[in-house]
């Protein structure tokens, strides 16, 4: 059973992922846990009812949160970043004595400030797996990193960002030559009397 601490946490994580165009494929077994989609990225978004993780085994991590189908994994707690710790010396346990590898990225989003927080995971998904998501266009500018690749431009959807304090949007640039990745937003729309 969800405790209300952890369903009023999680309720307002998951309707942000919903207005990102995030779909919720299914409430996973551990019941504090989604498993959400948009094109053909999956995510796992976490929020563990204690600060520790009761996970001693890979294999009860992996089976428990599926993490052999999802591409990352977003953990909402009150202190995300040594649950993350722990989880990748799990991982680097089990890739060191058993050969087995995990290629899932861990975001971690802190209770103190969810709002931001949400906002931060979502445009960190948006460019980590901008190729998974949207379909690029070429813009016409060039890497200024290797200076010889051209950058692909991945726009996503139009969102109030809570950091701009304004509606913006999201464009992750993408180098085909060297990988580079940069993220940007502009502000389309700022409130009214803000100058």
């Amino acid at each position: 059973m969800d405790s209300p601490r952890t369903l009023n946490r999680l309720g307002g994580v998951l309707e942000y992922f919903k207005r990102r165009k995030f779909g919720i494929v299914r409430a996973l077994r551990v019941g504090e846990a989604y498993m959400l989609s948009k094109g053909s990225l999956y995510v796992d978004v976490w929020a563990p009812t204690k600060d520790y993780v009761k996970y001693h085994d890979y294999d009860k991590l992996v089976k428990g949160l599926e993490l052999d189908r999802v591409h990352a994994l977003v953990i909402v707690s009150y202190r995300p970043y040594t649950i993350m710790d722990y989880l990748k010396r799990l991982m680097d346990a089990a890739e060191r004595w058993y050969g087995v590898s995990s290629k899932v990225r861990m975001i971690g989003v802190s209770e103190a400030d969810v709002e931001r927080g949400v906002e931060d995971a979502v445009e960190r998904l948006h460019t980590y797996f901008a190729e998974l998501i949207s379909r690029p266009a070429a813009s016409g500018e060039e890497c200024p990193r290797c200076m010889g690749g051209n950058l692909q431009r991945y726009q996503f959807d139009d969102y109030f960002s809570q950091k701009l304090y304004g509606v913006a949007r999201q464009y992750v640039y993408i180098c085909e030559k060297c990988g580079l990745r940069i993220s940007r937003q502009e502000l389309l729309l700022a409130p009214k009397g803000s100058s």
